[in-house]
């Protein structure tokens, strides 16, 4: 394990600085790794994608790189899932790796169809990417289900989970000139994965153990405030999970989960409040500029920032609908530029946009059914794993699904990166906190 985590940071931080031969040479080990190892293939797929993938502005050697070594990580971790038959959790997992593997054959064809009308290729990868991402995040989990014991998974998502926020935190400073820092970018800058994150942090606390609760509440805190130290409005979405939580924990009784939901929320924002001042300190944030984004929190519709932001996303939901329209059935693919005019009048296009309409309109009625049935067999094995013992895992997935529902009002979680990280771990936790057999790797 130790060794797959040293190759797969040495690998990212070549990447980033632009050591192309090296990176090349240490890139040979870490295919011949992806072929060898379930632990590297969790770490590379998260590791080096959240490295890679810290700007998604530009196309790159290394991207492509990726691109290549995660398809390989897909293939392999595919093979040893149907080579270990005796492996699987249960029969509701093969329905789930069943309808991962519809979901992959219903993104591809009108992708492939797209291209070959004249979509850009490199925009149909890029585009691609997460959605391929996702519907194998099941497939990814239980290979690393399989190379990692519950305590290193909890440990590995903790740490993806503060990273993501730390780089949340440097990636929307720097853009919207709240602070001075001295790179643009660090890591992949993931909302849905830090509110994972969140999500099994509080399901830890509330659940788990009273030894091993306060490095969960830590992260439970830390992770909010470096969203809020943002001026990110979304952030107050954060607050919502504590909330579901206590009301779905079956250790507690209604009336503790009632008076446990009012106080842990009261207190949840009091300690996200001074761990976010506590960043605008060490950041050097703006705290004139910060404090008047939070301030138009409470009547932040009847903002002309609010009503500029909301008739954009107006504008590309309606492109969104038009692509559908012209390709209701299959989607006119991954890749499709979404065109509209801005309210300052600016036209616009692009492939991804803050709007869960995307999805139809690149995948069609085909696509949207095979997303609900992975969706139906994902809740299903959930369900079945937190009656199993995973309550832990369970929780956290299904507020999970509560906080992902509530932020695809405001953009389209399937589009980011992030998401699929996520689930990788909630999936792989969830199999093994209800006790599934754990097989080794071919390599350790």
């Amino acid at each position: 394990m130790l060794a797959a985590t040293l190759l797969s940071v040495a690998l990212a931080a070549l990447i980033v600085v632009g050591g192309k031969a090296l990176a090349a040479a240490v890139g040979a080990a870490g295919l011949a790794l992806i072929l060898a190892s379930a632990r590297f293939r969790l770490v590379f797929i998260v590791f080096v994608g959240m490295a890679v993938f810290q700007s998604s502005a530009e196309v790159s050697t290394a991207k492509t790189g990726y691109v290549i070594g995660a398809m390989l990580a897909i293939c392999v971790a595919a093979a040893e899932s149907i080579r270990h038959r005796d492996a699987r959790a249960e029969p509701a997992f093969n329905v789930v790796f069943l309808c991962s593997v519809l979901l992959l054959g219903v993104l591809s064809a009108p992708t492939a169809v797209g291209v070959m009308s004249g979509t850009d290729l490199t925009s149909a990868v890029r585009d691609a990417l997460p959605y391929v991402l996702l519907a194998a995040s099941p497939v990814l989990a239980l290979d690393a289900a399989r190379g990692f014991d519950q305590r290193a998974l909890r440990g590995i998502f903790a740490t993806v989970g503060a990273l993501a926020g730390i780089g949340f935190a440097i990636n929307w400073l720097n853009r919207r000139g709240l602070a001075t820092i001295g790179v643009a970018h660090l890591l992949l800058s993931s909302f849905i994965l830090c509110g994972a994150a969140v999500s099994y942090a509080v399901s830890r606390v509330v659940d788990g153990s009273e030894r091993g609760r306060l490095p969960w509440l830590i992260l439970a805190c830390a992770v909010p405030g470096f969203i809020f130290v943002t001026g990110t409005r979304a952030g107050l979405l954060l607050l919502v999970i504590p909330m579901v939580m206590f009301l779905i924990a079956s250790r507690l009784t209604i009336l503790q989960r009632v008076v446990y939901g009012v106080v842990g929320f009261a207190a949840a924002i009091a300690v996200i409040a001074v761990v976010a001042l506590t960043l605008v300190s060490v950041f050097g944030v703006d705290r004139a500029r910060l404090d008047e984004r939070l301030s138009s929190i409470p009547g932040f519709r009847s903002t002309a920032l609010a009503t500029a932001s909301l008739d954009e996303r107006a504008a590309e939901r309606r492109d969104a609908i038009q692509v559908w329209k012209q390709h209701p059935v299959v989607g006119a693919g991954a890749g499709v530029q979404f065109r509209w005019v801005s309210p300052t009048g600016v036209n616009r296009s692009a492939f991804t946009i803050d709007s869960l309409l995307s999805f139809p309109a690149k995948f069609g009625v085909i696509g949207v059914i095979a997303l609900l049935a992975w969706l139906a067999a994902v809740g299903r094995l959930t369900m079945k794993r937190r009656r199993a013992g995973a309550q832990i895992a369970g929780d956290a997935l299904i507020v999970f699904a509560v906080f992902a529902a509530l932020y695809g009002y405001l953009a389209s979680p399937l589009e980011e990166k992030g998401l699929a990280f996520a689930l990788i771990f909630m999936f792989a936790l969830l199999l093994v906190e209800s006790g599934w057999r754990r097989r080794p790797s071919t390599v350790e």
